[in-house]
């Protein structure tokens, strides 16, 4: 399960699907969902207005890349006994956590914070050239960097956004 599909999120769901990994994506904005899919999400949750006591699920490995107070609950809620919480997205402050239940759950929690090292980015370049189509969908212009304050005032589905200094004016982006 990932929660939370924006730029980290979705690429965690294409490494999943790139191992043969099954993948439900969640999260609150329907367009990154479709994104989600596209990259390989077997399945989705809106999760805008849902209780994490009513997605009625149990996963063995939870990515929570959202970063989010309900992104955190709703993973700890989900996880199964014994499970795996991996922590991607920084919680912009300290968390209230139910403690108890992790230790009766037995769950075992991780944090990550894009350690990069030789054979990831080999792994991460090896994705890319196989998912380029895809995603396409997560960055799907390109602006100059004089354009920089105008396009992160602007809100939409990309979840990336890419800035050249090479550039002039605004282009599709092209993975080759």
């Amino acid at each position: 399960m990932v929660i939370g599909t924006g730029g980290i999120g979705s690429f965690i769901v294409a490494a999943a699907k790139a191992m043969g990994v099954p993948v439900l994506a969640c999260d609150l904005d329907p367009e990154r969902l479709a994104i989600a899919s596209r990259l390989g999400a077997t399945e989705t949750v809106l999760t805008d207005g849902v209780s994490p006591l009513d997605l009625d699920v149990h996963a063995e490995v939870i990515f929570e890349a959202s970063g989010t107070p309900s992104g955190l609950s709703t993973a700890i809620q989900a996880l199964s006994p014994g499970g795996r919480l991996v922590l991607v997205g920084i919680q912009g402050r300290p968390a209230d956590v139910d403690l108890p239940r992790i230790t009766i759950a037995e769950y075992e929690l991780i944090g990550t914070n894009a350690l990069d090292t030789p054979s990831d980015t080999s792994a991460a370049l090896t994705l890319l050239q196989r998912q380029r189509e895809n995603l396409e969908h997560l960055a799907p212009r390109v602006f100059p960097l004089t354009d920089a304050p105008a396009v992160f005032r602007e809100s939409g589905a990309a979840v990336k956004t890419l800035l050249s200094p090479a550039i002039e004016t605004p282009r599709p982006s092209v993975m080759n």
